[in-house]
């Protein structure tokens, strides 16, 4: 083992490390984001009587369509 080679893979381990760190600051907030409109979505189905079998798909489908829409805005900004 070589003095060069030790060096080689230390950089490639803080490279990947520090890469890791930014996908998990970039996608934190957008899981954060999702879980939180999605509690909040049950809990007002709930209270709002929305859980019978006609209207499942077609909330949850907007639910959906308006957690797409917050996750590009946060990936826009």
């Amino acid at each position: 083992m070589s003095s060069h080679w030790a060096e080689d893979n230390l950089t490639t381990i803080r490279t990947l490390m520090e890469r890791a760190s930014v996908y998990r600051r970039a996608l934190a907030p957008v899981g954060i984001t999702i879980g939180l409109l999605g509690l909040a979505a049950a809990g007002l189905a709930v209270a709002m009587g929305w859980t019978g079998e006609g209207r499942f798909a077609g909330y949850w489908l907007a639910v959906a369509v308006v957690a797409l829409l917050a996750v590009l805005f946060l990936v826009r900004r």
